[in-house]
């Protein structure tokens, strides 16, 4: 399909495949396939606070080829970015009533990030840049977490200083 045939269908948005490269040159071997390209009368809304997503009505249809994404740089850039949206995440969470935070949800969520990233996306065939990648995203849900329970934290401590 391509974008000059669109009209001619039912389509009102395409899938647009995306690689992403990690570390450098390093291609991830998880092919993400993102709503990028819509009619503007078929976008009904916008849903999530990150990573947002359109919500379109009508038929989706695929282009060919790949859009590519050059992300997490070097490690300098990714704890920068990370150290910004987990804020945003954990305020997410604690928003909507996250239970409270406990000692082996840490290494819950540890290992739902890595092994995400290196077993289910295949982080492991992409060599060292795949291990640390992967490594990173179960550092990563740890920080958003460990910042959510400093939220669940001062709540409680101002919490317990007004009983008292």
């Amino acid at each position: 399909m391509t974008i000059s045939n669109i009209k001619f269908q039912n389509i009102t948005t395409c899938k647009i495949k995306r690689k992403n490269f990690y570390l450098g040159n390093h291609e991830w071997t998880a092919i993400e396939k993102l709503e990028r390209l819509f009619k503007k009368d078929a976008l009904k809304s916008w849903k999530g606070q990150l990573h947002e997503s359109p919500e379109i009505q009508g038929e989706a249809g695929e282009l060919d080829g790949f859009l590519l994404h050059y992300t997490h740089r070097d490690l300098a850039s990714m704890l920068t970015k990370t150290n910004e949206w987990s804020a945003i995440e954990a305020k997410l969470r604690y928003d909507t009533f996250h239970p409270q935070m406990e000692w082996w949800r840490f290494f819950r969520v540890m290992w739902t990030g890595f092994s995400n990233s290196y077993i289910q996306q295949g982080g492991w065939k992409v060599g060292t840049a795949g291990l640390i990648e992967s490594v990173y995203q179960g550092f990563s849900m740890f920080v958003t977490y460990a910042k959510l329970w400093e939220m669940q934290e001062k709540v409680k401590n101002q919490n317990a200083k007004v009983k008292n």
